[in-house]
């Protein structure tokens, strides 16, 4: 769970940034890089892949899909007047392209990993996630010590030292003839130079200097040199790189209208989907029961520790819902897809959160069991009474926002416009979850204004 720690080391680098390069380093590069050190990599658990997101290439291929998301937010601005009067503004156009965002990405989720693996983990550093029968390679603060400390060559000392010597002011050189001349060719200088004396140091380890130069340098470049060096490349213009930019062109209606029909056909299958359980939990529960039993992971004590009345009920209430959206939006009273899209995703958050409120309250005791197996070690305060209440208060929270996001889906489709405004300042409240600050910018783009503000 991400902590205040990772504000402050995410605003520190990013206000020192913002400042430093006179602001080129924008706003908006302080506020992605800062969330997601905040955030970053424990995106993954909601997703269930937290431990592939919290190792250095897993995060990195995550951040592809997430920078999606960061890349949107960037094509609006928020303006406030006062508590009153708070409008997002859709620009014109994207304030960073997709690549200059997946840099800051990138950047604010390596530092994350990069704290979380120092303090909360006392030094191990996941380079890459377990997948299938590969096992996870891990790294401690002990592995960059010894890295080729010993040498593969017993060279004679003194050499070494002189060797070490001649590198070491070389390089002040190089770095010197970079500051002044700053081109490619100066930095390749640089680099190389360090390739070189990795080399050597592998060769004829510490004596070169006395010092665990080379796991240091590998340390230092990855979780300090990498991340500087991205949020560097996100204020440069590469144009050899990026998608060229193409005129939006007017809405097809046949494909508008495909896209509702879709949405339409996705509200009747849930519709249906939830009648067909319900009408198992509360009618044929003897089959259901039969038929739960024979998974492996649901034993006879779960099966008795459930209400199947209970759950029916809600998903009766469900598929009434879904069936609700479906017969009461047409095509021909002009509905924006738009709206539809967010409807839909507001019904999943309020589904999602209702399912694992039940989830919560019925199995209390074996969701304890398994977070007590898994901490190991656990410090006396942290009774199982404590975590119970802990989990109960959470899913309460979330069956709150499950009810309140299913009132948002109504007022929307029935086109109120407070409705419309609430649903962006509840969002933009918890815009810091990124799933908040889109869904608050997709309701602010001008077409859905449009369609509010018609009479």
């Amino acid at each position: 769970m991400p902590t205040i720690s990772h504000f402050a080391l995410g605003g520190i680098i990013g206000i020192c940034l913002y400042f430093i390069s006179e602001k080129k380093f924008s706003k908006y590069h302080v506020f992605i890089l800062f969330l997601n050190n905040f955030l970053g990599p424990d995106v993954g658990w909601i997703f269930g892949i937290g431990r592939f997101t919290h190792s250095l290439f897993g995060w990195i291929i995550f951040g592809f899909i997430l920078t999606i998301a960061y890349h949107y937010f960037t094509k609006f601005t928020i303006k406030i007047k006062d508590f009153k009067n708070i409008e997002i503004v859709e620009l014109k156009e994207f304030r960073l392209s997709y690549l200059n965002t997946l840099f800051l990405v990138t950047a604010g989720g390596i530092l994350h990993n990069y704290l979380d693996e120092m303090i909360n983990y006392g030094g191990t550093f996941n380079l890459f996630p377990q997948l299938g029968q590969i096992d996870s390679i891990r790294w401690s603060l002990d592995d960059f010590i010894n890295l080729w400390s010993e040498g593969i060559l017993q060279g004679n000392s003194v050499i070494s030292i002189i060797i070490g010597f001649i590198l070491v002011f070389s390089f002040i050189l190089v770095f010197i003839l970079f500051l002044k001349k700053t081109s490619r060719l100066t930095f390749l200088m640089m680099i190389s130079h360090m390739l070189i004396f990795l080399i050597l140091f592998y060769l004829l380890g510490q004596s070169l200097t006395f010092h665990s130069d080379a796991g240091a340098i590998v340390f230092v470049s990855i979780y300090w040199g990498i991340p500087f060096l991205l949020c560097v490349l996100s204020t440069q213009n590469l144009n050899f790189l990026e998608r060229r930019n193409l005129k939006k062109k007017d809405n097809d209606e046949r494909t508008e209208k495909k896209g509702f029909i879709t949405i339409k056909l996705i509200f009747l299958s849930i519709g249906i989907f939830f009648s067909c359980l319900s009408v198992f939990c509360l009618i044929f529960r003897p089959l259901l029961v039969e038929l739960l039993l024979t998974l492996s992971f649901i034993s006879q004590d779960i099966i008795d520790s459930v209400n199947f009345y209970i759950i029916g009920f809600i998903f009766l209430f469900l598929s009434g819902f879904s069936f609700f959206v479906f017969f009461f939006i047409n095509y021909k009273e002009d509905y924006n897809f738009s709206i539809l899209v967010i409807s839909l995703f507001s019904f999943i958050l309020a589904v999602f959160g209702i399912f694992v409120f039940l989830f919560i309250i019925f199995l209390n005791e074996y969701i304890i069991a398994m977070i007590l197996a898994d901490i190991g070690e656990i410090p006396e305060f942290l009774t199982p009474e404590l975590f119970s209440n802990i989990i109960i208060f959470v899913g309460s929270l979330l069956f709150i926002f499950s009810l309140l996001n299913l009132i948002i889906l109504i007022g929307l489709i029935l086109r109120n416009r407070k409705t419309w405004r609430l649903t962006i300042i509840f969002y933009l409240f918890i815009s810091w979850t990124i799933i908040g600050l889109v869904i608050s910018c997709y309701l602010s783009k001008e077409s859905v204004k449009e369609f509010f503000y018609k009479k």
